[in-house]
């Protein structure tokens, strides 16, 4: 005669347990995988802050006028530059985003290649920055260095207008010019 729980044979027994473990692993997996998906979204919400830090201390310095802090531009120009660099090289932000994007919503009318081609655009847009900030410092253009500003946050919004709703943050929506 087999020993049993309870009724219950060994085997089934051992099944059982097995199947349960199996529940509790996966339902661990996914809080984990959810615990990670928060925290990325926690730092992406602190680069997101730098980033728009940056941007208005920039206009902060040319409102004022005042070019004791024109090296500063310049100070903020690379520190922005240097913050788009950690949500991560433009050519892996464009392809991870565009990625993100296909899996929730199939019906993106843009390509790959066209997607990219708006993210090159906005790479160019933030070493535009750079050399406003420079040139800033010669001549105090403040003109020159709002337009060039502007053209970064009109480029990152051209791309991340097109993504699907939660896909992409919205960083400069509602930033004034």
């Amino acid at each position: 005669m087999r020993a049993t729980v309870k009724g219950i044979q060994p085997g089934m027994l051992a099944i059982s347990m097995i199947l349960i473990a199996s529940v509790g692993v996966f339902a661990t997996s996914r809080a984990a995988d959810n615990e990670k998906d928060a925290r990325e979204v926690a730092y992406l919400e602190n680069i997101i802050t730098v980033l728009r830090a940056h941007v208005q201390a920039m206009r902060s310095i040319i409102d004022h006028n005042d070019m004791k802090y024109a090296d500063n531009m310049v100070r903020h120009a690379r520190a922005f530059k240097r913050a788009v660099g950690m949500v991560g090289p433009m050519d892996w932000h464009a392809t991870g985003a565009f990625e993100k994007a296909q899996k929730a919503n199939s019906s993106i009318e843009i390509t790959e290649a066209e997607f990219e081609k708006l993210a090159k655009a906005s790479h160019q847009k933030v070493q535009d920055i750079n050399r406003a900030a420079n040139r800033y410092m010669e001549d105090e253009d403040g003109e020159h260095m709002s337009e060039a500003i502007n053209n970064m946050i009109n480029s990152c919004i051209a791309c991340h207008s097109i993504m699907p709703m939660g896909t992409a943050p919205s960083v400069w929506n509602d930033m004034k010019e």
